[in-house]
């Protein structure tokens, strides 16, 4: 109850809360968060999402558009698109790997900022993907990114050829 008292909700309102951790208290990786009350965490229906591509390319777009002050001409987009392909196969090898690692939208943005403003994508990758991971965890992820990368190619050079289009 509010301290004006009870008010019905309006026939159109959604009420959507989200969060990093389940209320069960820290984790590896979220160590600031404090475990929720039973009673709370019982009010809520725990849905399981994950990135959403589409949204992770409109805020690389915007971000780099934002930078350069002009609308993308054709080499723009190709460097962004494969700026986003190599960051979601990062992503993809990381989770593979299972190390305790997050690679979040905030990361995408901080990447497309750099590579809007010229930084290479060697000394991103060094700055804002793998920073803080030790030697070893930065070569394992490197290897098995670029093996990733070229099954990646194979499939597509595959699926061309059964298409017919090579």
């Amino acid at each position: 109850a509010f301290p004006i008292g009870m008010r019905s909700k309006h026939k159109d309102c959604v009420i959507i809360a989200s969060a990093n951790t389940t209320g069960q208290g820290a984790t590896l990786e979220y160590i600031g968060r404090n475990r929720l009350d039973a009673a709370m965490l019982n009010r809520f229906v725990f849905v399981r999402m994950d990135y959403d591509y589409k949204l992770e390319e409109n805020l690389a777009y915007v971000t780099y558009k934002n930078v350069i002050q002009r609308e993308l001409n054709d080499i723009d987009k190709s460097i962004l698109g494969q700026s986003l392909i190599d960051f979601w196969l990062l992503r993809q090898v990381i989770n593979e790997l299972e190390i305790k690692h997050i690679i979040s939208q905030r990361n995408l943005i901080q990447q497309t900022t750099l590579l809007a403003g010229g930084v290479s994508g060697s000394e991103i990758l060094d700055i804002v993907i793998l920073r803080s991971l030790d030697d070893e965890t930065r070569n394992k992820i490197k290897e098995n990114s670029k093996k990733a990368a070229v099954d990646a190619l194979k499939k597509k050079l595959e699926k061309a050829k059964e298409e017919d289009l090579i």
